[in-house]
């Protein structure tokens, strides 16, 4: 039987306390800087909520960039973000500082308190929305444009 790899048998980062970790990410507490925290994206793939049992190499450093470029381009939209790369140094234990997977992979973020919010966007009208756009051109108080199917 082929050896699962290496981020598939994971263990939490030494000298930081582990708060959760998802499908694709494990976030931190930071011991020296109580409203920070410390997320590191990893290379797992995940399907239907199933984390499969491979990684796609790079993925959790290209997530983390991108995110990153994304979030400094919206400039008027504050994000929490603090910093990525080498200067997450300045904020970890001695332990891990210098590590370049840590580097390509971990971000420095602000607290926030998340707002419970999940949307869908599709194509297309339907359902409740496509009768109320029919009965008067708006969903969810919104008015819309006509024409639209």
């Amino acid at each position: 039987m082929k050896e699962l790899p290496a981020q598939l048998n994971w263990k939490p980062l030494d000298g930081l306390k582990l708060l959760d970790r998802g499908k694709v990410r494990e976030r931190y507490e930071l011991p020296d800087h109580p409203e920070l925290l410390f997320f590191v994206t990893s290379d797992r793939v995940s399907a239907h909520d199933i984390i499969l049992p491979f990684t796609a190499p790079l993925k959790g450093t290209v997530l983390n960039f991108l995110d990153y470029w994304w979030r400094n381009q919206l400039m008027d939209i504050p994000h929490d973000v603090v910093t990525i790369g080498p200067a997450i140094d300045k904020y970890l234990p001695s332990s891990l500082r210098n590590n370049g997977e840590l580097h390509r992979h971990g971000r420095v973020v602000k607290k926030k308190t998340m707002d419970p919010v999940e949307s869908i966007v599709r194509g297309k009208l339907t359902g409740t929305g496509l009768s109320q756009y029919r009965h008067d051109r708006t969903v969810c108080g919104q008015r819309l444009p006509p024409g639209l199917e």
